[in-house]
């Protein structure tokens, strides 16, 4: 069974920092058709866990360079064992092991993703994924979503900061 989408704008991509999903990918080997219980293990404000037939289209070791100092003139990257895999409905996942921040294109690059032949690309982050996916990009949405990465501040349980604090009360 393939589920290989071959139509060059029609598919999605998404980076999920996952270690057993990305394990237990490897454990099945590239090429393999498995089902995958995907993210949700954190909490119950990052989202439900995914539960999909996927196939492993390839594995890498995670390990990237940039060439452009980014947040704080990191150039190095290791995002640990690192599987693609792609779900039956066209949207590829990548499954990393280690927490990595979009910084970088090369992310994708790194495991022979070509960001140019998707239609979307889902990158979590505020602000960090403009530079890295702005050359690849025409138009970027930017969605406010629960969870350590939201941009309303408000949203986020502070319980040791001093009072007052702008946006909570007014100064």
């Amino acid at each position: 069974m393939s589920f290989v989408n071959t139509n060059p704008r029609t598919t999605k991509w998404a980076a999920l920092n996952d270690p057993a999903a990305a394990r237990n990918a490897a454990g099945a080997g590239a090429g393999a058709s498995i089902e995958l219980q995907m993210g949700g293990h954190t909490d119950d404000v990052h989202g439900k866990t995914l539960r999909a037939t996927v196939m492993v289209i390839s594995l890498h070791d995670g390990r990237f360079t940039e060439a452009q100092p980014r947040h704080g003139g990191k150039t190095s990257y290791d995002m640990g064992l690192t599987a693609i895999v792609q779900t039956a409905g066209g949207v590829t996942v990548q499954l990393t092991s280690h927490r990595t921040p979009p910084f970088s294109l090369n992310q994708l690059l790194s495991c022979g993703v070509e960001p140019e032949r998707f239609q979307v690309i889902v990158a979590k982050g505020v602000n960090a994924p403009i530079a890295a996916y702005r050359p690849v990009c025409r138009h970027i949405l930017r969605v406010n979503t629960p969870g350590v990465t939201t941009a309303n501040m408000t949203l986020l349980p502070h319980r040791y900061r001093r009072k007052p604090m702008f946006p909570f009360e007014a100064i």
